[in-house]
């Protein structure tokens, strides 16, 4: 189903960034380079220095993994943690200038505004403070520290906008076949519904009569009906409406026939492209469906006309009173069905009580 696939998708998606997440620490490996500048001087080291060097970095890459997986305060205060040991840490290693870029990427990328701006702020007293106290401005201090952190804040900010248009994206997506979905099974399953509905109503009051022959051919008829309606919600689901038109319609004026209404039919039914069969076909379900559920005559006038300039269609029977000011999903979706194939379905009624819905279309949609 396509549901399922875009979701699919998108797990995807999401995996990959996971398996991307490891390679963000590759920045971090400037941690270890004011080693080449201490020469001679690393041979007077102990073990001591060689154990916090690695333990800090350790520590680093700990808070870098923990972050993503946790949430609110805890989030703050793995943030928190990081900066105080890229401050302290410089009191081992200047190294720990690299882990500032860090600080102001995670805090643009999972804080509030508020929360990104202080620890935005609170970076670069930060760093001032760790070059005063315990570096001396060393230049392989500060512009490590500096630059990245500055940079990082308009990266994680352009990430962060990338992944809000695509989260709108893909919720639009969602959204937009979900009422894919919802047209689609109001056009396949409305005119069996509505036949169930009429062929129960018929054998409840030939058993009633005592026509019990009768009463079990509708039954049986409704059996079938109701086959044909699961097998409609299926395709609607995954998006295979029918796209017979000939057969759907003749289908369709069978119905208006048996359940008594006299059809009278002006002109012929055209042949239509393939590409818009499927919605053709709905239009004219949803109209006989709506002919069989409200008109208040057993009278139906359905006309096609070609002109120089487009295709029209319409179905007319006397309505009763029908209320145009609540427009349902039906006629909602004829419209919009019609629009995407570059016309309009327009209803109406007149004074007299005469219900008429016009499908007016491209000549593009009929096969010369």
């Amino acid at each position: 189903m396509k549901i399922q696939t875009k979701a699919f998708q998108v797990q995807e998606h999401t995996k990959k960034e996971d398996k991307m997440y490891p390679f963000y620490l590759v920045y971090s490996l400037f941690y270890f380079f004011p080693l080449f500048f201490m020469g001679e001087h690393l041979r007077t080291l102990g073990v001591g220095w060689w154990l916090a060097m690695f333990t800090i970095y350790g520590v680093f890459v700990a808070l870098f993994f923990m972050i993503s997986s946790l949430r609110g305060r805890a989030k703050v205060a793995v943030l928190v943690a990081m900066l105080a040991l890229a401050t302290f840490g410089s009191v081992v290693s200047a190294g720990t200038a690299a882990f500032y870029a860090y600080v102001t990427f995670f805090a643009i990328f999972y804080m509030s505004r508020k929360q990104a701006v202080f620890f935005c702020m609170a970076t670069g007293l930060a760093i001032v403070f760790a070059a005063w106290a315990f570096v001396d401005f060393a230049w392989y201090f500060v512009l490590p520290a500096v630059f990245p952190a500055v940079m990082n804040i308009f990266t994680a900010s352009l990430e962060v906008q990338k992944r809000r248009l695509n989260y709108e994206t893909e919720r639009a997506s969602h959204l937009e076949e979900r009422e894919r979905i919802a047209h689609d099974l109001h056009d396949a399953t409305g005119h069996h519904l509505t036949a169930i509905a009429l062929k129960a109503q018929l054998a409840q009051r030939q058993l009633a009569a005592g026509q019990y022959d009768k009463a079990a051919q509708e039954l049986e008829a409704i059996v079938g009906l109701a086959a044909q309606n699961r097998a409609a919600i299926r395709n609607a689901i995954e998006g295979t409406l029918p796209d017979n038109v000939g057969q759907m319609y003749q289908q369709l004026t069978n119905l208006l026939t048996e359940q008594g209404f006299d059809v009278k039919t002006n002109g012929e039914l055209p042949l239509f492209h393939n590409a818009y069969s499927a919605d053709i076909v709905a239009i004219f379900t949803e109209a006989m469906a709506n002919t069989l559920r409200h008109a208040g005559a057993k009278e139906v006038v359905i006309s096609h006309a070609v002109t120089a300039s487009d295709y029209q269609w319409r179905i007319a029977n006397p309505s009763g009173a029908r209320d145009l000011s609540r427009e349902g999903l039906g006629l909602t979706s004829m419209a919009k069905r019609a629009q995407a194939m570059g016309g309009q379905a327009a209803f109406s009624v007149n004074t007299q009580g005469q219900a008429e819905l016009c499908l007016t279309l491209p000549l593009s949609v009929l096969v010369n």
